[in-house]
C-alpha cells in the first residue's frame, strides 16, 4: 500500500487514530475552515467522520442531547486556530516523523519559529504529492517551500491554482514531466508557473529606479533543481503598473549558458540544496545568506538561506 492509498482510505478523516471525544477537542481548538465552531457544528462533523452509531459517539439518538454531551466534552477548551505552534499529540503516526523533520527545518530557516498547526494541515498534502518523507529525491527544503506557500495562501484565502498546476505536472518525476510543465506554460495551458515566494528571489529597484543584477543564493538554485523546474531560478519584481510578476531563467537560456562555466541541468544543481547539510551549518553557527520574501504576512518577511 502506498502513502496515497493510505490517505485515500481516510480521505475525509484527518483523525483516524483519535477517539470521537479527542476529535471534538481538536475541532474546538483548531476550528473548521479556519473558523471557530460551536458544539452543534462539532457534532455534525463527528457524525461525518464516525457516523452516529460509532461506540465512541454520544450514546443517544437525540441530536440535542448529543450536543449537550459534546458541550461537556469541550467545556474547558478554548479556540486557538491554526496560526499557533502545532501539538505533536494531534498528529497521526502517518505524519508524525515527517512533520517533526519539517519542524526542525523551519526552526533553522526562521530562527526558532515553530511549525504551525496550519502548516501541519498542508503537510498532509505535500506528503501525498511528493511521496518522499525523508527528502531522498525531492529535498525537504524544496518540499517545505511548497508547503509554506500552501499554508500562507490558505491563511489569507488566496487562490492556489498555480500550485495545483505544479502538482498536476509534477516536474520532479522526470525530465519529460519538467518539459511538459514548460510547454504547458508556453502554450497557455496554465496561466503561470508556481509562485513559490520562499525561492522566488526579490529583485528590488535601487534609488535610481533601475534593477540591479540579483544575486541568487546557491541553495535557491538547488531547491529549484530538486523540484526539477525547467528554469534555474525564479525571481519577483514589480511591473510598471506597480504590481508583482514572476520571472524565470530557463536552464537552456543562451544568455545564461554564455556566462556560466558549470552545467545548469537539475541533476547537477541538486547538490546546492541538502537539508541535512543545511541543518549542520545552522547548528554549527556558520553564516548563511539571507533572502527577502517579496510578499508575505506581517512578521514573516525574511528567511535564512
Amino acid at each position: 500500500m502506498t502513502l496515497s492509498d493510505t490517505f485515500y482510505s481516510a480521505r475525509n478523516n484527518s483523525y483516524v487514530e483519535h477517539s470521537a471525544k479527542k476529535v471534538a477537542l481538536m475541532l474546538m481548538k483548531r476550528g473548521i475552515d479556519r473558523k471557530e465552531v460551536k458544539p452543534p457544528a462539532i457534532y455534525d462533523r463527528l457524525v461525518e467522520i464516525f457516523g452516529k452509531n460509532h461506540p465512541e459517539m454520544p450514546a443517544t439518538p437525540d441530536r440535542q442531547n448529543a450536543i449537550r454531551i459534546i458541550r461537556r466534552w469541550i467545556d474547558d477548551v478554548e479556540y486557538e486556530g491554526l496560526d499557533v505552534p502545532y501539538d505533536p499529540a494531534e498528529v497521526g503516526v502517518e505524519l508524525r516523523s515527517y512533520v517533526a523533520r519539517l519542524a526542525v527545518l523551519k526552526s533553522a530557516m526562521f530562527k526558532g519559529e515553530k511549525l504551525t498547526a496550519g502548516e501541519v494541515e498542508q503537510a498532509k498534502r505535500t506528503l501525498i504529492e511528493f511521496q518522499d518523507p525523508h527528502g531522498e529525491t525531492v529535498d525537504l527544503l524544496a518540499q517545505y517551500a511548497v508547503l509554506w506557500e500552501l499554508a500562507e495562501r490558505e491563511a489569507k484565502g488566496s487562490l492556489t491554482s498555480d500550485i495545483e498546476d505544479l502538482f498536476t505536472y509534477a516536474p520532479w518525476v522526470s525530465n519529460e514531466a519538467s518539459q511538459l510543465y514548460r510547454v504547458a506554460k508556453e502554450t497557455g495551458l496554465i496561466e503561470d508557473f508556481a509562485w513559490l515566494r520562499l525561492i522566488a528571489v526579490l529583485v528590488a529597484p535601487d534609488p535610481s529606479g533601475s534593477y540591479p543584477e540579483a544575486k541568487i543564493p546557491e541553495m535557491i538554485t538547488g531547491i529549484h533543481a530538486h523540484l526539477n523546474l525547467p528554469y534555474v531560478w525564479s525571481y519577483t519584481r514589480k511591473s510598471i503598473d506597480d504590481g508583482w510578476f514572476l520571472g524565470v531563467t530557463y536552464r537552456d537560456d543562451p544568455a545564461l549558458l554564455a556566462g556560466v562555466t558549470e552545467p545548469t541541468d537539475a541533476e547537477h544543481c541538486k547538490r546546492y540544496a541538502n537539508w541535512h547539510r543545511y541543518l549542520q551549518l545552522i547548528q554549527s553557527g556558520a553564516e548563511t545568506e539571507t533572502i527577502t520574501l517579496p510578499i508575505g504576512r506581517d512578521g514573516q518577511e525574511q528567511s535564512d538561506d
